[in-house]
């Protein structure tokens, strides 16, 4: 959401990305499930760790 920081200090804001995938069968029941977690590189923006679940989900996709 990138909401405000509040009384700590920018050195120690951290975020992280993830996505999750659900593949469901013809009545709608759960058949598969994929969850990616990561840590996000450099400065420590929401916008940034965003990216960078999209970038990880292509790479997986891609078979990187």
């Amino acid at each position: 959401s990138g909401g405000a920081v509040g009384t700590r200090s920018n050195n120690h804001r951290a975020v992280g990305a993830g996505a999750a995938a659900v593949s469901v069968d013809g009545e709608g029941k759960p058949m598969r499930k994929a969850l990616l977690i990561a840590k996000v590189r450099g400065k420590q923006t929401v916008p940034r760790a965003e990216a960078w679940a999209v970038k990880c989900v292509l790479e997986v996709w891609a078979g990187a």
